[in-house]
């Protein structure tokens, strides 16, 4: 027999469509009032997560809704994934994600559909839509960002989504299977909190993706400004990127490589022929602006023969632990920042000594 209780969401429905089903089941509640209990509960989530997703732009001023309003909701019109009529008036345009990201202009033709009248809602104030980029899959800071900088949807992700199902008080089979599933992308996403000093360290990108991510996201928020951190996609054997402190010329910068642990010290040089000399320069530079106390920059195993070429590495491990064996995350972050130091240290003698 199995030990693990079947879920609808982890096991069968997989698929972007299945969210896009489960979204719209979930905004049908909130126009359909009742006397039994866990039904008028269904519908006060259902009510809570449009009144989220309406207040995601900051720019607007607050939508005030009457405690019962019409809904009217559209899936896959246009290509739009979730469309909704709100008390008459409010159009929430959703585009929902999974694992997936964008692409093309797919944002753009769609705000296009729905803005020009081409939807089953007809004619629509610009101001009266809200661009949601739903995503429930794991994704780095610097693409939250950019989606709102330049295609005007607003981010509402995996633990946003949890805070509202959260307050979800009944019994409901369908709603506490997908909380469920979407708890358990969440925990895994945060379970490099449990990484562990006495552990054999091999963290293996392709066993801990998940964690991985999550981790590489947490730096992006306490180390950059959202803008310059990312995450690669597998490549490979497969393996998990993450890259700050860009700057200099030639361009240098740290990165750290989940299938290694390494924290490198980077140079860029795209002229071949230069690389060998524009490598040893600035593992010169990058040694004397790290060891001036201690020895904390080292020589990497191997240097590498690229255009994008580690010059040094940090000596110690850049990954703190406490006193209990479990990943120290501010210490962590403490380490890494004294790094970022010591590559602005090296970027200004580089410009010092610049003809």
């Amino acid at each position: 027999m199995k030990k693990t209780i079947p879920n609808l969401f982890r096991d069968y429905a997989t698929s972007e469509l299945s969210q896009d089903a489960f979204i719209c089941w979930l905004l049908a509640w909130t126009g359909y009032k009742s006397d039994d209990p866990e039904q008028e509960e269904l519908r006060r989530c259902g009510r809570e997560l449009v009144l989220d997703l309406l207040k995601r732009d900051k720019d607007r001023k607050p939508v005030e809704l009457p405690e019962e309003f019409e809904i009217d909701i559209h899936k896959q019109d246009k290509g739009i994934d979730v469309l909704a009529l709100i008390d008459n008036k409010h159009v929430l345009l959703i585009e929902d994600k999974t694992t997936t990201g964008t692409h093309g202009d797919q944002l753009e033709r769609y705000y296009d559909h729905a803005e020009g009248g081409r939807t089953k809602l007809g004619a629509v104030k610009p101001e009266d839509i809200y661009r949601i980029y739903f995503k429930t899959g794991n994704q780095p800071r610097a693409e939250d960002n950019r989606i709102e900088r330049e295609t005007g949807y607003r981010v509402f992700l995996r633990e946003d989504f949890l805070r509202v199902l959260d307050r979800y008080e009944g019994e409901n089979a369908i709603l506490s299977d997908y909380r469920c599933y979407l708890q358990d992308l969440e925990d895994r996403a945060n379970s490099y909190k449990e990484w562990r000093e006495d552990s054999d360290k091999s963290w293996s990108a392709l066993e801990n993706w998940e964690a991985w991510e999550g981790f590489f996201r947490r730096l992006e928020r306490d180390i950059l400004d959202g803008n310059r951190g990312d995450i690669n996609p597998p490549s490979g054997g497969g393996f998990l990127c993450f890259w700050w402190g860009h700057g200099g010329e030639p361009e240098t910068h740290l990165h750290i490589k989940s299938d290694s642990q390494e924290l490198r010290f980077m140079v860029y040089e795209d002229e071949k022929e230069k690389r060998t000399d524009t490598r040893n320069k600035w593992h010169g530079l990058f040694k004397k602006a790290g060891n001036r106390n201690e020895e904390r920059v080292i020589k990497p195993e191997r240097f590498g023969v690229g255009a994008n070429m580690a010059a040094a590495v940090w000596k110690e491990n850049w990954m703190a632990f406490g006193e209990d064996g479990k990943l120290d995350v501010e210490g962590t972050v403490a380490n890494l920042k004294e790094a970022e130091k010591v590559l602005r240290s090296a970027q200004a003698l580089a410009k010092a000594k610049a003809p």
